[in-house]
């Protein structure tokens, strides 16, 4: 595992600071290498994200009341189905199985709009976003490990 920071790792970063030239960077970097390598990240992103979110007692009803908020805030509701992200949320916690019939474009953004909702909202320091994203760095690289091994 590398110490750069990876593409999706800087788009977080940059999406939670409000940084929007480093998001346009961060985006065309993923696009050129391509997002496909990268829905790994995200999801080891957004399922973090979630568990930081959502504590054990949590409720069907504060999940459908946070993905409407996020919803609410967003600049375009209709690029995130209520649904799907509700759905995402619920896989993230363990609760269902993911749709196999969802594509790449349903998931991708209501799991980056979802993340950067928690992590903004979570208000972590510097020092505990770099926890937070070497643990997602840990569990990727573990992830791929197995790959490797299967």
């Amino acid at each position: 595992m590398t110490n750069a920071p990876t593409a999706v790792t800087e788009l977080f970063r940059a999406a939670v600071a409000g940084d929007n030239a480093a998001i346009d960077i961060a985006t065309s970097r993923l696009d050129a290498d391509g997002w496909a390598g990268s829905v790994r990240h995200v999801f080891a992103v957004f399922g973090k994200a979630v568990q930081l979110r959502f504590p054990e007692d949590y409720t069907r009803a504060d999940v459908v009341r946070f993905v409407a908020d996020v919803r609410v805030a967003s600049h375009d509701p209709s690029t995130m189905s209520a649904d799907v992200a509700e759905e995402l949320v619920l896989v993230a916690l363990g609760e269902s199985e993911l749709d196999p019939e969802l594509g790449f474009e349903e998931v991708i953004t209501p799991q980056i709009s979802l993340a950067v909702a928690i992590l903004r909202e979570e208000r972590l320091s510097e020092a505990e976003l770099e926890i937070f994203f070497a643990d997602v760095e840990r569990q990727v690289e573990g992830w791929l490990a197995a790959d490797r091994e299967s």
